[in-house]
């Protein structure tokens, strides 16, 4: 198979400090489709001390522009660098605006959209995530426009990481025929048994810090579930908003259990898969998401998940068999922790399920399919 030239567009790299499950997908994908290859440039952002271009895992990264700036800068670079050069064209939708390949590049686009910000098939700013991440009058005009935004969507062959989020477009009116599912990869994990736990049941939170990822619920849940298991303890890893940090560090102290809480902030990934396999569950109560990707993860080292019943979870998790859903709410939130933590053989059968689950997924199947959908894009 000869060689495919691609171009990745994407607000983020693997190497950016608000780097998250989305970064961590294309990366992976890139990284092996230059292992099996062909040959990737990634376009993206700049931040604070970052480089202007390096190579990581054989991938070409190139830094320009902050915020809206990159996506001009983008559209700048292609037409007078890579047009004509290059095969085919990747833009990456996770948050922020459409880079608008299609206008520029023509056919050889494909977009990769990890979720959308909200449902389309009724009214829900509640429950989107502009709500959450966009200050002022911004966040409710995001809402109104992401429909006509993401129209453009229709005349573009779409990789979704998730039903949900196929399902979402679906509503949008693109067309189903046009969208591929590809779903997040893990890490292939070979373990005899399920890994030894912490002595005191231990809660995990893995991502990003905040709002939208609905960690002040959780900590309400604690509240819940500390009447009935006093020993309990919540790790918190991860790094984001340090306003919401500071909320989440009063909310601790006002319901009186800061003992029990540690925030680790960052940490490698030797460490954080260390710290999943040690928890006895890992905890989600976010708004919505594209897939979810830390619940193979920790699924993968055998810690089932308890989130939300919401678009991107739902896929994730496998309700009942790796992990369990719940309505949204810290009194459900807490229900749900306290059936797995309070039930040791329901604990048992969803790590072990989890071990399972998480074995039908890995970054190899994940970059074979969406390579598919680029040689279709690329040859046609």
């Amino acid at each position: 198979m000869s060689k495919i030239r691609i171009l990745v567009l994407s607000w983020r790299d693997i190497k950016n400090p608000l780097a998250g499950g989305a970064e961590k997908y294309i990366h992976e994908v890139c990284r092996h489709l230059v292992r099996y290859g062909h040959k990737v440039i990634f376009f993206t952002s700049s931040f604070q001390r970052s480089r202007s271009e390096e190579i990581i895992h054989g991938v070409k990264i190139i830094r320009r522009g902050h915020s809206f700036t990159t996506y001009i800068l983008a559209f700048l670079f292609y037409i007078l660098h890579w047009r004509g050069k290059v095969d085919c064209v990747i833009e990456t939708k996770d948050g922020g605006l459409p880079w608008f390949t299609r206008f520029y590049v023509g056919k050889r686009s494909i977009a990769l959209i990890h979720q959308t910000g909200r449902t389309f098939n009724r009214h829900s700013y509640l429950n989107s995530t502009w709500r959450y991440e966009v200050k002022g009058i911004i966040s409710p005009l995001m809402y109104l426009l992401e429909p006509l935004l993401l129209s453009v969507y229709r005349l573009t062959p779409v990789i979704a990481v998730s039903d949900s989020t196929k399902q979402s477009l679906i509503e949008l009116g693109v067309e189903p025929n046009s969208i591929t599912v590809v779903s997040a990869g893990t890490e292939i994990k070979t373990l005899n048994g399920v890994p030894t736990k912490e002595t005191m049941p231990t809660i995990i939170y893995l991502g990003r810090i905040k709002k939208s990822k609905g960690i002040s619920d959780l900590i309400e849940a604690l509240y819940y579930v500390r009447k009935k298991i006093q020993d309990v303890k919540l790790w918190i890893v991860g790094r984001g908003d340090p306003t919401y940090l500071t909320e989440l560090l009063r909310l601790i102290s006002k319901l009186g259990f800061v003992e029990c809480v540690t925030f680790f902030g960052f940490v490698d990934e030797k460490t954080k898969f260390e710290l999943l396999s040690r928890a006895h569950i890992l905890v989600l109560p976010s708004i919505r998401e594209g897939w979810g990707l830390v619940v193979t993860e920790a699924n993968s080292v055998g810690t089932p998940a308890v989130g939300y019943d919401i678009p991107g979870l739902r896929d994730s998790i496998s309700d009942g068999f790796s992990g369990l859903l719940v309505e949204s709410g810290p009194e459900a939130l807490a229900d749900g922790m306290m059936r797995v933590l309070s039930n040791d053989g329901l604990r048992e059968d969803l790590s072990r399920n989890a071990i399972e689950w998480a074995g039908r997924f890995s970054w190899d199947k994940t970059a074979e399919e969406f390579l598919n959908v680029v040689k279709k894009v690329s040859l046609g």
